[in-house]
């Protein structure tokens, strides 16, 4: 009993022994290259790191800066969401008509980007400026209060309520919304009263 508890001592030891060897000339290294002076300060090194959980060695300064960036832009992202939220809850058809306007404004010149249109710079933005107030006046207050009346007159979410709020939209709204959206683009674009009757009957009311 006497002669294993001797041997395993000699092997523990024999076990620290190299560790410390493997230490030394990892610290050796790091020592060449000007980044730690003493055995110690590597063994206060390599603990801290352990005690914190980091790895070792220290990620590359470009993934700590490409982390910041994307937790900066999603706390943004999260704080415009919680602003808009609240400015819907307390100012609805003025965030939705400034919202809509916005959009149809960004939509209206990715449409002429897409056609290629020939127009001038400043006919481009004179034509998305026209689609946008229409947005802005008509759509979004319309839609706004639209769906204010929708959730009175039939509550819910399930899919009977959500049915039944599909199917009075397509056949009410949508043919109204559609009809006055292009009446007041094309009045703003210059068309008359019969020639805006015309294409109505023609494409939309056949």
């Amino acid at each position: 009993a006497t002669a294993s508890r001797a041997s395993r001592t000699a092997h523990a030891r024999g076990s620290r022994t190299a560790h410390r060897a493997r230490v030394r000339v990892s610290c050796a290294v790091e020592t060449s290259r000007g980044e730690t002076r003493t055995f110690r300060e590597y063994a206060s090194r390599r603990r801290g790191a352990v005690t914190r959980g980091a790895v070792f060695p220290p990620a590359p300064p470009s993934t700590v800066t490409s982390t910041r960036r994307r937790g900066a832009a999603t706390m943004a992202l999260r704080g415009f969401i919680t602003w808009y939220n609240a400015q819907l809850a307390s100012k609805p058809y003025t965030t939705k008509a400034v919202g809509t306007g916005a959009t149809y404004f960004a939509s209206d010149l990715t449409a002429q980007a897409v056609e290629g249109s020939a127009l001038a710079p400043q006919d481009r933005a004179t034509r998305a400026l026209k689609f946008s107030a229409v947005g802005g006046l008509w759509v979004g207050p319309l839609l706004t209060a639209w769906f204010g009346v929708m959730d009175r007159f039939v509550p819910g979410r399930g899919v009977r309520a959500v049915a039944t709020k599909l199917l009075v939209d397509q056949v009410i709204q949508g043919p109204l919304m559609i009809g006055s959206m292009f009446a007041l683009c094309a009045s703003l674009n210059g068309a008359s009263v019969d020639a805006i009757r015309e294409k109505l009957d023609a494409e939309l009311y056949p």
